[in-house]
């Protein structure tokens, strides 16, 4: 599998789910980014691909990245692997993407988190 996207490591890959067609997708979030006693080659840093979620076959050594949310936490697909919903915590949305055979997704409209009020900071830098 991928270990670095456009040259520079991955920030810490969090969530991973694989499809039954051989599509592995997972989330790059900014969080744990250094960790006390790291140097050198094994201090992460910011990339500028995290807060994305990325997509390679398992027979791929290459990643691609997904236009999916603000910062995805979270994965899962429907039972008939026909969507994708990735939850983006700082939006307090779960975002709803079509399965595509290439492994690529469309999105569909996203979805309010329940029980979670979005404050207007956040509806307003919604693209």
């Amino acid at each position: 599998m991928a270990s670095h996207y456009d040259g520079k490591k991955f920030n810490s890959p969090n969530d991973i789910v694989v499809s039954s067609k051989g599509f592995i997708y997972w989330t790059d979030s900014p969080g744990g980014l250094v960790i006390p006693g790291m140097v050198g080659d094994d201090l992460q840093r910011l990339s500028g691909h995290a807060g994305r979620c990325f997509v390679c076959h398992q027979k791929a050594r290459s990643a691609s990245p997904l236009r999916t949310a603000v910062y995805p936490n979270g994965l899962a697909f429907t039972p008939d692997e026909k969507q994708l919903y990735v939850n983006d915590s700082r939006q307090a949305l779960i975002r709803v993407f079509d399965m595509r055979p290439d492994g690529t997704l469309r999105p569909r409209p996203a979805v309010p988190q329940a029980g979670r009020r979005r404050s207007r900071r956040r509806r307003r830098h919604e693209g």
